[in-house]
């Protein structure tokens, strides 16, 4: 890992713990903490093909559900797509391959698998 310091411009976005040597430091505070139960769940991240891009994936589809639910809107892939559609911020990402009708689908599935709470895909 490399080091990195904050500036003092920066320093207060950067509150908490900053990828640099003391990465272990960090994970015996938030073992501490919290335990090993989080870290080995998320261990199963570490080693997906293409990780950023699954990872972004997940994350939005993720949040629309969640957003979505709020609404007591039914989870397909269809209402997941225009929801993301409806986002100005998030919109341009339906021009990538990632996030294929296949691909959101997919992400759907995974977040039930992962969160729970069952959907119409």
């Amino acid at each position: 890992m490399h080091s990195k310091k904050a500036t003092s411009e920066n320093a207060q976005a950067n509150r908490g713990f900053v990828t640099s040597n003391n990465a272990q430091d960090a994970l015996k505070y938030f073992n501490k903490w919290y335990g090993e139960e989080p870290l080995k769940w998320l261990e199963q991240f570490r080693c997906i093909p293409k990780r950023k891009d699954e990872l972004e994936l997940l994350t939005t589809v993720d949040m629309a559900i969640v957003n979505l639910r709020k609404r007591n809107s039914i989870i397909t892939m269809l209402t997941v797509k225009n929801y993301i559609q409806q986002s100005s911020e998030w919109r341009k990402k339906l021009t990538r391959e990632i996030f294929s009708d296949n691909n959101i689908t997919r992400a759907i599935k995974q977040s039930i698998e992962l969160f729970g709470e069952e959907v119409t895909v």
